[in-house]
């Protein structure tokens, strides 16, 4: 039976404030899951889309200075060992930019040089991609897929917008802004079930390696067969 907010885990928003918000309810069930009803209207993040190259080393030069976790959301187009970036959104300091055209292959080079912390919904595919165009990427800190195994074994799917139902009360667009909100929850929960030393040591480190281990594949010693 579902019991009223019962559990000692704080409630978060989508305009990141915490608590009950009005006239909704926080109920949890036999599986320790969460409920969230009810909707609030966020306002509309910033927003700018870069497509030239020098205006793509400007954006990654001012996040790198704020000094705040960047967060990434990315697509992937073709197969390995070709793959590329269908799609690049990167959020931070209260922005988000859409990457494409020339503005790609600067984010790229970014990915294995840049010092700043980056967070992503999947890091897989950041990984995979950016492996397959011999740049590894350094610092990824975070990953909400990861942490939202960790903390619900069970789900079917990890995509964002079901993230977003399931630890924030109120809408909120599935785009690059929402996953530091929804990185903010997920925290507090593995905090709260002693899970933070097994996703940060251990969880985050085998995704690199086995995303390393899927793009050099398996090959064929020709010579021996």
């Amino acid at each position: 039976n579902a019991v009223a907010a019962v559990s000692e885990r704080r409630d978060i928003k989508a305009d990141g404030s915490t608590g009950a918000a009005p006239g909704t309810v926080a109920a949890a069930g036999d599986d320790g899951l969460f409920s969230l009803f009810g909707t609030e209207e966020q306002p509309g993040p910033v927003q700018e889309t870069v497509t030239a190259s020098d205006r793509a080393r400007e954006v990654l030069a001012e996040l790198e200075e704020s000094g705040e976790e960047v967060w990434l959301q990315v697509t992937e187009s073709g197969t390995i060992p070709a793959l590329q970036f269908g799609s690049v959104e990167l959020c931070a300091a209260g922005k988000t930019y859409v990457l494409s055209g020339a503005a790609v292959p600067v984010f790229v080079q970014w990915l294995g040089t840049s010092a700043c912390a980056k967070g992503t919904l999947d890091s897989k595919t950041l990984y995979r991609v950016a492996l397959c165009q011999q740049v590894n990427p350094v610092k990824v800190v975070d990953d909400l897929s990861v942490a939202a195994y960790l903390d619900n074994p069970g789900q079917s799917s990890y995509e964002l917008k079901k993230l977003i139902d399931a630890y924030l009360i109120g809408e909120l667009p599935a785009t690059a802004a929402a996953l530091p909100k929804v990185a903010a929850a997920l925290k507090e929960q593995l905090a709260f079930k002693h899970l933070t030393k097994l996703y940060q040591e251990l969880e985050l480190h085998l995704v690199q390696k086995k995303k390393k281990m899927e793009v050099a594949g398996i090959t064929v010693d020709r010579e021996l067969l």
